[in-house]
């Protein structure tokens, strides 16, 4: 049997902390950054006016919201096609007479495609109103579908709604 060399065990020792200090500071890595109006540049009112607006439908379930509150959003297709549209959400706030498109940093959307047949809708939640300034909005959904061969997509808004 070989004598206990405590010079090893103590090098030993001296390399395992020395290595749990490398690790990663996981709280660090984790560390959350609320999403921040970053820019804002006025709205185009295409948006409103094509040929294809009666066919979609976007409702929400008020017109008035307190910054805590969770939005629910419904997407009703009442065309005739075959529709995708996703969690992706263009933000608008009226001010001066004009509606702006907000551009908020570190804010990112599910990448997920729905797909919606003639007549049915899809409940979606918005859960981004707390970290918006009171005022007047709309939100904008795109949709895409098959017109006879082209693909289309048109961006179809919400009711405007307060944020208090």
């Amino acid at each position: 049997m070989r004598p206990f060399n405590a010079k090893i065990l103590y090098a030993s020792l001296l390399i395992v902390i020395f290595l749990s200090g490398c690790g990663s500071n996981q709280a660090s890595k984790n560390v959350f950054m609320a999403p921040t109006v970053s820019s804002k540049v006025e709205a185009s009112e295409v948006i409103q006016n094509n040929k294809y607006s009666s066919d979609f439908n976007i409702t929400i379930d008020k017109s008035s919201y307190g910054n805590k509150e969770t939005m629910q959003m419904q997407v009703t297709n009442n065309s005739s096609y075959t529709i995708m549209t996703g969690e992706f959400l263009i933000i608008q706030k009226f001010e001066n007479a004009k509606w702006y498109t907000l551009t908020l940093s570190n804010l990112a959307f599910a990448a997920v495609g729905y797909q919606l047949q003639s007549g049915e809708s899809r409940s979606m939640q918005v859960g981004l109103l707390q970290w918006l300034p009171k005022g007047t909005y709309r939100l904008i959904k795109e949709i895409s579908f098959d017109d006879s061969g082209k693909n289309v997509s048109v961006g179809i808004s919400t009711p405007e709604f307060e944020l208090k």
